[in-house]
């Protein structure tokens, strides 16, 4: 089994941070902010410095998990992983310096790294081959591999303007920001999979070939 580099490093820098900032973080920290960058969830500092590595490998687990259903687009389901595994180990580094007492912006952080995310999976999702586990997992596109296609190379362009728009939103004002970015996110996946529905009533009147 291959384990990429990247996932591999990542994961222990996110390890070391926690040891090496474990005896000076406070006996409470906060790992969860609210949609207005305020703190609303708590953790004891042992968990505190240990929940993004947890995530970390739970993510990676998950991802093993009947592998080869993917085995033909292995380089772009890495190239996904390790952004993800990148934007945790910056949340990490968000959540010890909210340890330390430096009040950084974090909605800011998120949304940044959520535009990040969606752009990623615009570049890759064509790529993307037909199965169960990861894309625009539809029963329209699910039943039919050219409904697959097209919607992955429709929500491609959609997933990569939606998270320009995300990283755009991070740089409004609040309430403002958070409106945007729900809208942002929630249309960004609806009109994904509502692509999928419409693909496949075109080729059913036999409009596509």
């Amino acid at each position: 089994m291959k384990i990429s580099g990247l996932t591999i490093l990542f994961f222990l820098i996110s390890v070391a941070m926690g040891l090496i900032c474990y005896p000076s973080m406070p006996d409470k920290m906060t790992i969860h902010w609210g949609m207005n960058g305020e703190p609303n969830g708590f953790a004891p500092k042992l968990l505190g410095v240990s929940f993004v590595p947890i995530m970390m490998v739970v993510i990676f687990v998950s991802s093993l998990w009947r592998r080869q259903n993917y085995q033909k687009f292995e380089s772009s389901k890495d190239a996904i992983l390790n952004t993800l595994m990148f934007a945790l180990l910056v949340i990490h580094g968000l959540i010890i310096a909210y340890g330390y007492g430096y009040m950084v912006n974090i909605s800011i952080f998120v949304t940044l790294i959520l535009g990040v995310l969606f752009i990623t999976m615009g570049n890759f999702m064509p790529r993307f081959r037909h199965n169960y586990l990861i894309g625009i997992r539809t029963p329209w596109a699910l039943g039919s591999e050219q409904v697959w296609k097209m919607t992955h190379h429709f929500g491609s362009r959609v997933f990569f303007l939606g998270g320009i728009l995300i990283v755009l939103t991070a740089f409004l004002p609040q309430p403002i920001h958070s409106f945007a970015l729900l809208l942002v996110v929630v249309a960004t996946i609806v009109i994904t999979i509502g692509s999928s529905y419409y693909f496949a009533k075109k080729i059913r009147k036999g409009r596509v070939r």
